[in-house]
């Protein structure tokens, strides 16, 4: 487990690594809410590799072992269709999760959050081009910012990767996803003032976690 600090609130973070899997995981379903039985099943059914299937299993394996989530009926669903849990002693339980590579994610707070993970790989300059804002380019093409990411990994498909994933994390706080990309208002470069950020690197992987600034006062 990690424990990410944005401001005030902490977020704890949990990982599962798919590596460490067994290859009987499809025969091991029962825990798992039907919803997410059925994403691991469609997944399975996949003629790529079973990777998908894995990462499904285990995005479902974190929600059980850390949040007790066995049901859909242990779910609220937003208005946006975002999932959260019961409210318990009067506080509702904010979680999002996320998967890439060899890994699913689980971050779990009190205040609505987003988290997104991705595995560093060639990155797709037509992409950046259409999502990311002059000052991002910039950061993209040159490594050069005051977000307090740790250069040690940054190379230019690690910087891509770096803004990818605190863009799917900022719009999966209230549920908006990818798609309302084009009608955001925030720097992905924490340079305003509504929405946070916390980046890091794990494995080949970029790991980025967001929440809105006034809920973390």
């Amino acid at each position: 487990m990690k424990i990410f600090n944005l401001g005030s609130r902490c977020c704890s973070l949990y990982l599962c690594d798919v590596r460490e899997i067994g290859s009987d995981f499809a025969d091991r379903l029962d825990f798992l809410p039907l919803s997410r039985r059925e994403k691991v099943l469609a997944a399975a059914r996949s003629v790529r590799t079973d990777n998908n299937a894995r990462l499904e299993y285990a995005a479902g394996l974190l929600l059980f072992r850390h949040l007790g989530v066995h049901s859909d009926d242990d779910l609220i669903i937003s208005a946006t269709g975002k999932p959260y849990l019961s409210q318990i002693s009067g506080s509702p339980i904010h979680f999002s999760l996320s998967h890439s590579g060899n890994y699913a994610v689980l971050a779990v707070s009190d205040r609505p959050l987003g988290v997104d993970i991705e595995m560093i790989k060639p990155y797709r300059p037509k992409v950046a081009q259409r999502v990311f804002s002059r000052e991002e380019l910039f950061f993209l093409d040159n490594g050069t910012s005051d977000s307090g990411y740790d250069r040690e990994n940054s190379d230019i498909d690690a910087r891509f990767f770096f803004l990818w994933t605190r863009l799917e994390a900022a719009l999966k706080i209230n549920g908006e996803g990818i798609a309302a990309y084009s009608s955001r208002s925030f720097s992905l470069l924490d340079t305003d003032d509504s929405t946070a950020f916390k980046t890091a690197y794990h494995d080949g992987h970029i790991i980025s976690v967001s929440m809105h600034k006034n809920d973390i006062l």
